[in-house]
């Protein structure tokens, strides 16, 4: 029973030295997985992914046409502040809420979301001018004609229009999204 609990001891330990300047198992962020990476190796993995994001161009699909998003010209920059916290979690407090929240940690996975911005706003004003459309009401039209010499009148109803218009902050937000965790919906 005493090996046992000396062997339990020396694996905590030896996890604790080995993951101490490194991020926990199921670490991610978006779909890019940090896990025993250095804080530095995750910053530079995640730098490496966000710039090949940024440099690819986005298709949406409607029914009036396809369009396309340029990320390399939307100026997107990205901020991984909140992975300090992530980083910090489970190294603060007592030795048991180290422990537990560790333990916690190789249960469920850690998701870290960055804070992307971009300026989208000509390509998106763009691909609207090419989808809004204004709605149009009902009409009724009178047309009043003379024939052998009785007068008539014939009347005719002009049907609604739908209008049709872009979301502009949904398709900004699909692309930070993309930026962000690598898919959009």
């Amino acid at each position: 029973a005493i090996l046992f609990i000396l062997l339990i001891i020396l694996i905590i330990l030896t996890y604790q030295v080995i993951m101490i300047d490194k991020f926990y198992p199921q670490t991610l962020v978006g779909d890019t997985n940090i896990s025993f990476l250095t804080y530095s190796q995750a910053e530079d993995k995640l730098s490496d992914v966000f710039l090949k994001r940024r440099s690819q161009r986005i298709n949406f699909h409607s029914p009036q046409g396809s369009f396309m998003i340029d990320l390399a010209t939307a100026s997107a920059d990205i901020d991984y502040s909140n992975m300090e916290d992530v980083f910090q979690t489970g190294r603060r407090g007592s030795f048991f809420n180290r422990a537990q929240k560790q333990f916690q940690i190789l249960i469920y996975h850690q998701k870290i979301y960055p804070k992307v911005t971009l300026s989208l706003n000509k390509q998106i004003n763009e691909i609207a001018t090419q989808i809004d459309k204004l709605p149009q009401n009902a009409q009724l039209i009178y047309d009043e004609t003379a024939q052998d010499a009785s007068p008539s009148a014939r009347i005719q109803i002009k049907e609604s229009q739908d209008g049709l218009s872009l979301d502009k902050e949904l398709l900004q937000s699909r692309a930070k999204d993309f930026l962000a965790i690598g898919k959009y919906l």
